[in-house]
This record gives C-alpha cells, sequence and structure tokens, in this order.
C-alpha cells in the first residue's frame, strides 16, 4: 500500500456482542489495517438471569420463550448469550426473586456486567493489538451510559476521542461524536437537534484541514440510506397505511 494512503476499518453498534468485538480485534490483521474504529454503541441492552433449579439445571427467559437448560449445557448457552449481546447471570430463585421485587439492585447487577465485559474488552484489546502498533479508537454511542467514559480512558491502549479532533495515520485528522438526535427510546446521549448542530460545529472548529477529515459519528447523515428508518408507533414499525394496496 502506498504511504500516503491509510487504511481505516470501522464498525459500530456491535452492543456487547463478544464475538462480534473479537472479530473486530482480528480484522486489524487480516485487512491489514493501519487504524481502527469503533463507532459507539458497545454496550449491551439486556441482562438474562439465569434461575438455577433443584435438579441443577437452570432456567432462562431468552429468544422470546422460557427456556430450560440442562448443567451439560449452561456453559454453552451462556457463550451464546454473550456473543448475542447479552448479559447472563446465574442466580438462584431468592436471588432472581430480589432482583424482581428491586428494580434498583436490579439496575446495578446489569451496569456491573456492562463495565466488567467492557474491561474485559480493554484488556484484549491491548493484548491483541499491543505488538502491532495499531490504535483503536472507541467512542460511545446514543445508547451507551456514560460510566463507559472512564473505562475506555483508563485503559492504557484504546483511545476515546469523543469531542475531540485527532491525528491518525500520518496526516489526517478525526473528528468524533457518540451523541445522536432524539429517537423514540430516549437514550443517554440523545439530545435535541439544536444542540447536537451546536456540539458538532464546535468539534469541527478544531479542524485544520477538511480535505483529509474523518467524520466519526454516530449518527448517519441525514437523507443517505444509511439513515432511512421505519415509522414507528408504539415502538413498532409501520409496515402500511390505510388505503395502500399492500
Amino acid at each position: 500500500m502506498a504511504k500516503n494512503l491509510l487504511r481505516v476499518f470501522f464498525a459500530t453498534d456491535v452492543h456487547g456482542s463478544e464475538v462480534c468485538f473479537r472479530k473486530f480485534l482480528n480484522a486489524a490483521k487480516f485487512y491489514e489495517a493501519d487504524v481502527l474504529i469503533l463507532g459507539g454503541d458497545v454496550t449491551g441492552k439486556l441482562l438474562v438471569p439465569l434461575i438455577q433449579q433443584l435438579d441443577g439445571s437452570y432456567k432462562g427467559y431468552f429468544l422470546g420463550s422460557e427456556n430450560v437448560i440442562k448443567p451439560d449445557a449452561i456453559e454453552a448457552t451462556e457463550k451464546m448469550l454473550r456473543d448475542s449481546g447479552v448479559y447472563p447471570l446465574r442466580v438462584s430463585p431468592s436471588e432472581y426473586k430480589e432482583m424482581k421485587a428491586d428494580k434498583d439492585k436490579s439496575e446495578k447487577m446489569f451496569r456491573d456486567m456492562m463495565i466488567q465485559r467492557l474491561k474485559e474488552w480493554m484488556r484484549l484489546a491491548e493484548e491483541r493489538l499491543k505488538d502491532s502498533g495499531i490504535p483503536l479508537y472507541m467512542t460511545g454511542g446514543n445508547d451507551d451510559m456514560f460510566e463507559i467514559e472512564d473505562i475506555i480512558r483508563a485503559s492504557s491502549y484504546v483511545k476515546n476521542p469523543e469531542g475531540e479532533v485527532v491525528t491518525i495515520g500520518w496526516d489526517y485528522e478525526m473528528a468524533s461524536s457518540g451523541y445522536s438526535n432524539i429517537t423514540p427510546w430516549k437514550c443517554p446521549r440523545d439530545i435535541p437537534e439544536e444542540e447536537l448542530g451546536k456540539k458538532i460545529e464546535q468539534i469541527v472548529q478544531k479542524v485544520k484541514n477538511f480535505d483529509k477529515c474523518i467524520f466519526n459519528f454516530h449518527v448517519p447523515p441525514y437523507d443517505t440510506p444509511i439513515d432511512i428508518a421505519p415509522e414507528l408507533k408504539d415502538l413498532r414499525p409501520v409496515l402500511s397505511r390505510a388505503g395502500d394496496s399492500r
């Protein structure tokens, strides 16, 4: 590859999936990337209790149904759940009852597991990439809680460029933000359009050369194919309208 070219491998919205994150790290070598960028929504959305039964099996509610997991299948099930982006947690019936009764406790357990997995990812990233010298930039996305900022910044290898313009490669710049306009889900980093516009303006004012600038913004460009989404009603897609022939 010519020295004046920069090969970037970009991914986003892994949402806690361990298999996706591992593939993302492996992509650096496979695609001979100079830089890795993970553009937000790195954490998962769901804690799945696996409730131990008297016979040694476990019961869990996932994939839209109640599932009974045999003792010899529990580790494989946990791996499947981690790969899908959720956080499996083995609990006793009494612990599960406490979780159901105390939403604050349940929320804390979810946050603790989210933080634990992200810390594991930071260690894995350093282990896999430190000898390569390939930098990894990671921001939060609108779905991510603000707690992840400190975890990423605490890493000795992974860099968090949120709100900054950083130099990558030889002479390229990258402006980054994981904030989003308001969504139906009211995510942690959802902010009004006007506020988002001002935030982006403040960031890009730091850019020196727009001809060699990468815009690492979590929200897709307006009216592009990736910006198209179905209308929602009660958080469900509207598939047709009255009078449609479909």
